[in-house]
């Protein structure tokens, strides 16, 4: 099977470590445009030496606004990684407005921030793309002392589902121009 996204552009969150850069890594390696986000500079620089072809936008995704400004700025993105993750423990009794609003802000509201300036670049240029939002078994599955994580992976997952359900009347009859997949990675230690 020869895959191949030349010219094809493609963002990627979370993409300074682990899941995320090895995504835009081998996206690179198979033709496409990257641009990798991070919100660690020093990630960046090191993913850039790797592999120079990828541009890089040091962003922490947690804010809204500024989001909306650098991503809009990127211009027309293919195909969306929203991989960018959050985990820290604290049981229900213990978490704080503080500590919720962080992982619903990276994990959940950042993915569709995002994805929507993704979607509509696709939509308004009647082009096709693909939206991937990585999610976990933690989504269905509980773990104690990580109920926000597990609550924002859950959320993740059902926006995927109410995304590409909203999408299908921008459908054709040659291709769905907005592919969304929500995938779930465990993570072994």
């Amino acid at each position: 099977m020869n895959i191949n996204f030349t010219g094809r552009i493609a963002l990627v969150t979370g993409a300074g470590k682990g899941i995320g850069r090895c995504i835009a890594i081998k996206l690179s390696e198979l033709g496409a445009k990257v641009f990798a986000v991070s919100r660690t500079e020093a990630d960046l620089d090191s993913l850039k030496e790797e592999d120079s072809a990828i541009e890089t936008r040091c962003l922490d995704i947690g804010n809204w606004k500024n989001t909306r400004k650098v991503i809009e700025d990127v211009g027309r993105v293919d195909l969306l990684v929203n991989n960018a993750g959050i985990v820290r423990h604290k049981s229900v009794l213990e978490a704080s407005e503080e500590f919720t609003d962080e992982h619903f802000d990276v994990n959940f509201k950042a993915a569709l921030n995002i994805s929507q300036i993704v979607a509509k670049g696709i939509i308004s240029r009647k082009g096709s793309g693909a939206i991937v939002n990585i999610s976990s078994i933690s989504g269905i599955l509980t773990a104690p002392g990580f109920p926000m994580y597990c609550s924002t992976k859950a959320a993740i997952d059902m926006l995927t589902k109410s995304m590409a359900l909203e999408c299908v009347p921008f459908k054709n009859k040659k291709k769905l121009p907005i592919q969304l997949h929500s995938c779930s990675v465990t993570m072994h230690q």
